[in-house]
């Protein structure tokens, strides 16, 4: 989906591009702080386990789920509105594996 070897300038993507940029952070960093996706799982699965880790921003989870989605498999053209949605959404979750990874080193 994103070149490997260059950093991403987030306004240069596509608000498609965005929503998936911010999903695919949300399951790198879910790895990182040690809920990791299996290669089995649908994006659904994985948002179940993600959300059972992190019940305080389950709808956050959901939302950018739903969105990854529709951004991946639907030819509906996305706008930047969404994306922004997915932004501010990815926000909490992020602060929410923080505060997880911060409990895991008590």
């Amino acid at each position: 989906l994103f070149p490997r070897s260059s950093l991403i300038r987030l306004s240069s993507l596509d608000p498609r591009r965005q929503i998936y940029f911010f999903y695919l952070a949300m399951i790198r960093r879910g790895s990182e702080q040690g809920v990791e996706r299996k290669s089995s799982q649908t994006p659904s699965e994985y948002a179940k386990t993600l959300q059972n880790q992190l019940p305080a921003v389950h709808e956050d989870i959901h939302s950018m789920t739903e969105a990854f989605i529709e951004a991946r498999y639907s030819p509906r053209k996305i706008d930047s509105q969404e994306a922004n949605l997915v932004k501010a959404a990815w926000n909490r979750v992020r602060r929410a594996l923080q505060m997880l990874l911060r409990k895991s080193k008590k």
